[in-house]
């Protein structure tokens, strides 16, 4: 289990759909996101709930018992090897991506949809001002028309 920037053995005691029971030396406080790996399986989660030493997490997607379960019987592979071959595997499998790629496309959508509502403010605040400007310098101009047209019979 990953922790922030730490690593922690954790037992999973319980297993559901969208949660995971788990066990570990020191629980994490509710409201922490942590990243649980086995062998290529990833599952992000956030605690809800702790008691003692154990602890139960919300997953972000369902959980993908078969993936756990494989990797019992064959082995699972090192947390440390970040490589370009296990991230290839991760991709390939389409594993979920670990919650701050998420939370950063994200904040990437909510600035672009942020940007365009500004944009069509300003595009309907210029229209308004072009459009007001119009019809000042219309009056203006019928006025002088009139005027010069009384001035000159």
């Amino acid at each position: 289990m990953r922790c922030g920037a730490s690593w922690a053995d954790t037992s999973i005691v319980n297993v559901s759909a969208r949660g995971l029971g788990l066990q570990t030396l020191r629980a994490p406080v509710p409201g922490t996101y942590i990243e649980i790996r086995r062998g290529d399986a990833c599952i992000v989660a956030q605690v809800v709930w702790t008691q003692g030493q154990r602890f139960g997490v919300r997953t972000q997607d369902d959980v993908d018992l078969g993936a756990l379960s494989a990797q019992a019987r064959s082995g699972s592979t090192s947390r440390k090897d970040d490589g370009g071959a296990q991230m290839a595997a991760l991709q390939w499998k389409r594993i979920p991506r670990r919650h701050s790629e998420i939370a950063e496309r994200n904040r990437f959508l909510g600035r672009a949809v942020e940007f365009a509502w500004v944009g069509l403010g300003v595009a309907a605040a210029s229209f308004l001002v072009v459009h007001a400007m119009h019809r000042t310098l219309e009056k203006a101009g019928a006025q002088i028309v009139g005027g010069l047209a009384q001035a000159h019979p």
